[in-house]
């Protein structure tokens, strides 16, 4: 329980910041596959869902490195 809550603790402010950060990959996306990716308040709310999909992903696989290298 407390992994998950330091995980989260880092990937939830992350995401937001990630996101703002890819605002070049995003209009990138949108201009190769026509998928509305931004607008002009920002990137649109799938893109923050897929970034914080990405880093719990990447700390779930961080997660799991470690413990078999632990165990």
């Amino acid at each position: 329980m407390l992994r998950l809550l330091i995980t989260l603790a880092w990937v939830v402010p992350a995401g937001p910041v990630l996101t703002l950060v890819l605002y070049p990959f995003w209009s990138w996306w949108e201009a190769c596959t026509g998928w509305e990716s931004v607008g002009h308040s920002g990137p649109a709310d799938w893109c923050y869902l897929a970034t914080w999909a990405v880093l719990l992903a990447v700390a779930w696989l961080v997660t799991l490195t470690a413990r078999r290298r632990a165990g």
